[in-house]
């Protein structure tokens, strides 16, 4: 039985590609969400957890490996999920696993993929991202896409874009 449920949806711009995140990606996924430079979710360096994750996000919505040319450097998905409000919209995280290639504009161009995919072809009226408050970096990559600070939980921010 597989992991992660793989929907046959490819998205790019430029020179990064979004395909389909699938149990074979598992390994780098285990990688990734373990690496000590990256805050991590508690739990995620647990196969388990991680398994537990990606099914999750899989069935609410779509997941997607980022690519630079290639190679692969993260992870991004786009799901439903329930605010701390109550509501009920769809949401963005990302990953750049590969720390190789943080600062390089993959994370920019993944999250205007994800951004144009809900906004014009899924049709939602607005996409969230939920943002540790400590991760200065996610701050400034939702900011600068205009992304507005509609929620601060205690160790959490909330952003929301609108069509």
């Amino acid at each position: 039985m597989n992991v992660i449920k793989a929907r046959d949806i490819s998205l790019s711009i430029d020179d990064i590609t979004l395909s389909p995140l699938s149990d074979e990606h598992l390994p780098l996924l285990y990688k990734w969400n373990a690496h000590p430079e990256i805050l991590p979710i508690d739990g995620t360096d647990d196969p388990e957890v991680v398994h537990k994750i990606y099914a999750a996000c899989s069935e609410m919505g779509y997941c997607f490996l980022i690519s630079f040319g290639d190679m692969p450097v993260g992870e991004c998905v786009l799901t439903k999920k329930k605010l701390p409000n109550g509501e009920h919209d769809w949401a963005i995280d990302i990953l750049i696993g590969e720390t190789d290639f943080w600062g390089k504009g993959i994370a920019g161009k993944a999250v205007s993929a994800l951004v144009d995919f809900a906004l014009n072809t899924l049709n939602v009226n607005a996409v969230h991202a939920t943002i540790d408050k400590d991760n200065t970096k996610s701050r400034k990559l939702f900011e600068k896409l205009n992304f507005i600070l509609v929620n601060q939980e205690t160790k959490t921010l909330i952003y929301r874009l609108e069509k």
